[in-house]
């Protein structure tokens, strides 16, 4: 069978799931989540895991790559807007761009461009001959549609992370603004990485109103609730990230910006219980939601 893994891998720490699709659907076949060692094969050793004949996607996360976007208002091919979108990026890129890769993402008449530094992921890579790489934010958007969290009219998703925000904007299941946030937040990345609940949903009042802010810019940058009123105006919140759980945020969220926030649940679209392959995660599904997404392109290749 079919098997496909998602990796979420910087030096704050590692998620790594593994899933395979069946005759009876998608099933997990490993999951966890730590704190980095020396390298990410010594992670895998230390955790059991191999990746066997598996092919393997790993997400470039907020800081490790630069993005732009077009509308196709002209009605380009996919071909033309790649070159477009490629010129585009090069004028971000203040070194050769040689030293990246580039990735594009095309749907409903909106074009986006990824461009991430080799240097990042070559020692990741290397660690199997089956290897692509993705951005979180379209990770994110392809493990919240899987797991049928889009819906009707516009929805924001959002996954918070202590060292950054990803986010998709997207309305009647297409993309309208995909976002990239570094954030730096030290005191709450080691709780966050090691994917404690209690330790995550008890964290101190301020600690999770710096996090809440974080959320609060980038949610003003990207719709109409600020002072950007042509941007898109969602609906409704996914949140996914091992932020979703931090304290009372999906309260302090509902309560600025009066509209419903959700906790994705990527697991309930596979057929078998993550608690049955790694206890310690229960109640933590939403902090895999990039990496299912990473699994489902992985599964493509």
């Amino acid at each position: 069978m079919a098997q496909g893994v998602g990796v979420r891998f910087n030096t704050s720490g590692v998620r790594v799931l593994k899933i395979e699709k069946t005759d009876d659907g998608m099933k997990i076949n490993a999951v966890t989540a730590g704190l980095p060692g020396e390298t990410f094969q010594s992670f895998l050793e230390g955790k059991d895991i191999t990746f066997d004949d598996a092919s393997v996607a790993f997400g470039l996360g907020p800081g490790d790559f630069l993005s732009s976007n077009l509308s196709n208002s002209d009605g380009l091919d996919d071909d033309s807007l790649k070159d477009q979108l490629r010129w585009e990026i090069e004028r971000k890129i203040l070194t050769d761009p040689s030293k990246y890769n580039f990735d594009y993402f095309i749907s409903g008449g909106m074009g986006f461009v990824f461009a991430g530094r080799k240097n990042l992921i070559d020692d990741v890579i290397r660690t199997t001959e089956n290897a692509l790489t993705d951005v979180e934010p379209v990770a994110l958007l392809n493990g919240c549609e899987s797991a049928g969290e889009l819906g009707d009219g516009t929805t924001m998703l959002i996954s918070i992370e202590a060292g950054g925000i990803s986010s998709v904007i997207v309305e009647n299941g297409n993309p309208l603004k995909i976002d990239s946030l570094l954030i730096n937040e030290p005191e709450i990345a080691s709780v966050m990485a090691g994917l404690n609940f209690e330790a995550i949903s008890g964290l101190d009042d301020p600690l999770v109103e710096t996090l809440a802010e974080h959320v609060f810019k980038t949610v003003d940058r990207l719709t109409s609730f600020a002072e950007h009123k042509d941007n898109p105006a969602p609906g409704k919140f996914v949140l996914a990230g091992s932020g979703a759980y931090a304290g009372n945020i999906v309260k302090m969220i509902e309560d600025k910006y009066g509209i419903p926030v959700t906790i994705s649940d990527p697991f309930a679209a596979l057929s078998n219980d993550v608690t049955d392959i790694n206890p310690e995660l229960e109640n933590l599904n939403a902090a895999f939601t990039p990496c299912f997404g990473l699994a489902l392109r992985a599964l493509e290749v």
